[in-house]
């Protein structure tokens, strides 16, 4: 009976069909240890306990009924999570692509700023003139320009 015990309380682990395959032939001792216990008594003049074989047999029927309610269970987990994984894919499309469009909008933003950098870099280059002519307001811009350029 403890090894039947045993089966039950582990049928959650392992595979059904061989922990089924398993628990019916610890079962079908079980019946054979049973039966030769009544005639055991039988034959030493007592009588088996009142309904015996009947407690053993139900006994049996129990731990079948717990295996198949275990088998039940991990079909019905796995078919829900199926069904979840079905109903979370779209919402992980759309989240993707909203993910990506917003990527996309914050470079779009940081080239206009690049650019706009660039231009005004640019048009404070082509004010110089040779070095003889450059006065102190034109080198303050150029290295406004730069910072703005080198903080982009």
């Amino acid at each position: 009976m403890d090894r039947i015990d045993r089966a039950v309380d582990t049928s959650t682990e392992g595979d059904v069909t061989e922990l089924s395959a398993r628990y019916q032939k610890l079962a079908t001792e079980l019946d054979r240890a049973a039966t030769d216990f009544a005639s055991a008594a039988a034959a030493a003049g007592e009588s088996p306990p009142a309904r015996f074989m009947v407690t053993v047999r139900a006994y049996r029927q129990q731990g079948a009924d717990l295996i198949e309610l275990t088998a039940s269970r991990r079909k019905l987990m796995a078919e829900y999570s199926a069904h979840f994984e079905q109903l979370n894919t779209p919402r992980e499309e759309v989240a993707g692509s909203r993910v990506e469009h917003l990527r996309r909008v914050v470079a779009r933003q940081s080239l206009v700023r690049l650019t706009s950098d660039l231009d005004d870099f640019a048009a404070v280059t082509s004010s110089l003139s040779p070095p003889t002519t450059v006065d102190s307001s034109t080198f303050d811009t150029l290295g406004a320009s730069e910072g703005a350029l080198a903080q982009t």
